[in-house]
């Protein structure tokens, strides 16, 4: 699934989880994200990403 927001895309594969994305968040700032992954009900864990919308720069991953 592929979320866009005002100022941020979320890429999610294949799992269940929660991403905090703090206000005013930008590429430019460590640790901006949180992410947090739980086992689907197979036991297995995928991936989530959130990238700046404007410059594709990575602000997360897990």
């Amino acid at each position: 699934m592929k979320i866009a927001t005002p100022t941020a895309t979320l890429g999610i594969r294949g799992t269940t989880g929660v991403v905090d994305v703090p206000e005013g968040a930008a590429a430019s700032s460590a640790s901006n994200v949180n992410i947090k992954l739980y086992p689907d009900a197979d036991g297995r864990v995928g991936h989530i990403e959130v990238n700046d919308r404007t410059s594709g720069t990575r602000l997360g991953a897990r």
